[in-house]
C-alpha cells in the first residue's frame, strides 16, 4: 500500500501520494519541501475538490504527456449530462487552472510563464504548478454515462444527420462509437427521468 499525505487547501482535506513531495531540486540540491502538481497529481486534487465541494457534480480528468510538456483535461457535468451552473464551473476552472504554469502566446510564438501559478496549503506547503496546458469543459467526457445520455437524446430528437431514430437504433449507434455497455446501462435511467 502506497503512503499518502494529507493537505488542507481552502478548508478541504486532500490526500496525495507521499512521493509527490519534493525536497531537492533537479540537480539534487536541498529546497524547502513542496508538492509538484504535475498532471496526475493536479487531476487527483481537482477530482477531490469537486467531490468535496460539489458532491452532485461528476468530474472526469485525464492527464497526458507529450514531447515538450503535458496537459490536463477536466470535464464536469451533472450525472444526466447537463452542464453545471456558471458559478460552479468558474470555481472549478479557477482551481484547476492554478496548476497551469503558463500559456502559449501565438502572436510571438512563445510560451509565457505565470508569476503566480500554483497554490499553498493552509500550513504553507507550496504546491507548484506542473501542467503546461489545462482545459476545463462544462460537459461530460466522451463515452461517459452523461455523454451517452446527451448522444441518445440528440439522436432520438433528430439532431444528427440521419434524422430522428428510435432508442434501440440510437443505442446501436452509440455502441458503434466504442462506448461500453456498462456506460450505456448507467445512462438509460436518466432518459426515463426526462
Amino acid at each position: 500500500m502506497k503512503k499518502k499525505i494529507a493537505l488542507v487547501i481552502e478548508g478541504i482535506k486532500f490526500e496525495i501520494p507521499a512521493e509527490a513531495l519534493r525536497s531537492t531540486d533537479y540537480w539534487g540540491k536541498p529546497i524547502p519541501t513542496k508538492v509538484y502538481g504535475n498532471g496526475p497529481i493536479a487531476g487527483s486534487l481537482v477530482k477531490q475538490y469537486v467531490k468535496a465541494k460539489y458532491p452532485k457534480v461528476v468530474c472526469n480528468v485525464k492527464s497526458s504527456s507529450f514531447a515538450g510538456g503535458n496537459s490536463l483535461d477536466v470535464h464536469v457535468s451533472y450525472p444526466n449530462g447537463s452542464e453545471v451552473e456558471s458559478e460552479i464551473f468558474s470555481d472549478i476552472s479557477r482551481f484547476a487552472n492554478a496548476f497551469e504554469y503558463g500559456r502559449y502566446n501565438g502572436w510571438d510564438e512563445t510560451y509565457e510563464y505565470y508569476d503566480n501559478a500554483g497554490m499553498k496549503s493552509e500550513k504553507g506547503t507550496e504546491i507548484e504548478a506542473g501542467v503546461k496546458y489545462v482545459h476545463v469543459d462544462n460537459k461530460p467526457a466522451f463515452g461517459t454515462p452523461g455523454d451517452v445520455v446527451r448522444m441518445l437524446r440528440g439522436m432520438m430528437a433528430g439532431e444528427y444527420v440521419w434524422g430522428p431514430i428510435s432508442l434501440e437504433k440510437a443505442i446501436e449507434k452509440v455502441k458503434s462509437y466504442k462506448v461500453s455497455d456498462k456506460n450505456i446501462e448507467k445512462a438509460l435511467p436518466y432518459l426515463k427521468l426526462a
